[in-house]
């Protein structure tokens, strides 16, 4: 279900400003800085303020975020370099940056958070650690865009926007999605044990699907969630040419059942952008190492129910009643197969248009 933007919204946007509530003396000291010089002393309160981070800036830096105060609204692209070089410093993110920037000149400037971009854009924030900083800039010039767009259209005051809909997304969108941590917490513990395996499988694809604005997936996420899938599918693949070879000593016909596909297909997809990652790590190859996961995911997992249709278990226990001979791909499983694969392209496609 899509979030709601702030933009459609049938009620008047300014309740929500009423009902804004953060850190209220604090608040209220930082937004009476308009003759007040910036010092590092005023930086470390401010940063306090929105996520109890230090921050230490130079001379020169506190000095050009001085000069933001020049700038008129609408000219927040001059700031370019400037908020280039912040993004530099240890400790500061794009949100922290934006905050900085707006408690400097709310009139050009308004904060870029997980809550006020979801209300603008009803989806979740893209931006993560490792992305461009080129690219970080980019993306909070054009939410600045839309805020200017969304005052203009609402009548609302710019220089408070960032509360409307902070408080906005927390009224009607509700909380935001669980951290990548607080997810693992369910998959902990022994990972040499299947089941562990599995937990942690299952718990990267809740958070491909769901994900977290302030803790994005990174190349080495990645690279762990592809070890798992291709160790667990090493595994099986071991197990099954050990029971083929015994089958053919038996007397048994050796063939590689249509469900194997399935395991052998999810390992070189995880191969092949594992590869990719080390080679060079960009964010087109990120997407595109996401949407290769969860196909993968979605191709073991399949793997089960077609497996066990492969030797009558669940499905054509009926041919075995009529004593017909099992084939390389029993009608069952060839269903089964095919439905999976279906799957594993919807999964591709879903995850890659999800990501940023």
């Amino acid at each position: 279900m899509g979030q709601q933007r702030a933009a459609k919204f049938d009620g008047d946007l300014n309740q929500f400003l009423h009902k804004y509530k953060y850190q209220p003396d604090l608040t209220a000291k930082l937004d009476g800085l308009e003759r007040v010089q910036f010092t590092q002393e005023l930086i470390n309160e401010i940063v306090l303020w929105k996520n109890n981070k230090f921050a230490q800036f130079s001379d020169e830096l506190l000095r050009s975020i001085e000069n933001v105060r020049e700038l008129h609204p609408g000219e927040h692209r001059d700031a370019e370099s400037l908020i280039d070089s912040l993004l530099i410093a240890h400790g500061v993110g794009l949100t922290m940056v934006s905050t900085l920037l707006r408690f400097r000149n709310p009139s050009t400037f308004q904060i870029i958070d997980q809550h006020a971009y979801r209300a603008v854009y009803g989806s979740k924030f893209p931006i993560y650690a490792s992305m461009q900083r080129k690219k970080q800039v980019g993306i909070y010039f054009d939410y600045l865009d839309e805020l200017i767009s969304l005052c203009s259209q609402r009548k609302l005051g710019f220089e408070t926007i960032d509360r409307v809909l902070y408080q906005f997304d927390k009224d009607i969108n509700g909380v935001l999605p669980k951290t990548r941590r607080e997810r693992e917490v369910a998959a902990s513990g022994d990972q040499t044990d299947p089941l562990s395996q599995i937990g942690s499988v299952l718990n990267s694809v809740l958070f491909f699907w769901e994900g977290s604005m302030a803790d994005q997936i990174r190349a080495g996420d990645l690279i762990a969630l592809a070890a798992i899938i291709i160790g667990f599918g090493s595994t099986i693949v071991a197990l099954r040419i050990q029971r083929e070879v015994a089958m053919e000593e038996a007397g048994e016909p050796l063939w590689f059942p249509w469900s194997d596909w399935l395991i052998l297909l999810a390992i070189a997809l995880c191969v092949a952008f594992v590869i990719s990652l080390l080679g060079k790590i960009t964010p087109c190859r990120i997407t595109l190492a996401c949407a290769a996961g969860a196909s993968a995911i979605v191709l073991e997992a399949g793997y089960i129910p077609s497996i066990l249709a492969h030797y009558r278990i669940w499905f054509g226990k009926e041919r075995t009643k009529r004593h017909i001979l099992r084939e390389r791909g029993e009608p069952a499983e060839k269903v089964l197969v095919i439905l999976t694969g279906v799957a594993a392209v919807a999964a591709f496609v879903f995850v890659f248009c999800q990501q940023p």
